[in-house]
């Protein structure tokens, strides 16, 4: 195995959103399904051990990537433990509150922490991009919205939007 110090950054990703139900295991999973030498793990900053994505989530899944979702139908939710975040060489959460909860969280981390979109919107290396995000504080503008509670059209939206995130993120 590569060391730390020389494997290309991001190729173990924690993805973060609040309830790991919907956002973060769609993007782990599209991230694999676009690259799979990625190795991914989610989690959500409140999330309720054991849950199963929901339907909603099931079919935006289908309906954004067409692939089959025998990852996704495996999925049990889990909260955040410092183990996860020890593990990643990238944790990037959907939202700015999530990005805040995680520097509080794990403090020893926050070079190693983003908003996903807010990193991609950065030319250059992740790596580096990612410390120098560090230091600034999170933008909501760049949150993706959380489907929770809202009809079909807002999980595919969130999944589209995770779908072409996690093929710029591949394709750095």
């Amino acid at each position: 195995m590569t060391s730390t110090a020389t494997r290309r950054p991001g190729h173990r990703l924690l993805a973060v959103c609040t309830g790991n139900v919907a956002r973060s295991p769609l993007l782990a999973a599209m991230v694999e399904a676009r690259d799979p030498a990625w190795r991914t793990r989610s989690a959500g900053t409140h999330a309720s051990g054991g849950q199963a994505v929901s339907a909603r989530t099931l079919a935006a899944w289908a309906a954004v990537t067409g692939l089959p979702d025998r990852a996704l139908r495996a999925h049990r939710s889990q909260g955040l433990d410092a183990d996860l975040v020890a593990w990643a060489d990238l944790v990037v959460a959907v939202e700015a509150d999530q990005v805040r909860a995680l520097r509080r969280a794990y403090p020893e981390a926050a070079g190693r922490v983003a908003s996903l979109a807010q990193l991609l919107a950065e030319p250059g290396d992740l790596a580096a991009i990612t410390r120098d995000l560090a230091s600034r504080e999170p933008s909501s503008a760049f949150d993706v919205a959380d489907p929770a509670g809202g009809d079909a059209r807002a999980y595919e939206r969130a999944a589209r939007r995770l779908w072409d995130l996690a093929g710029d993120l591949v394709a750095r």
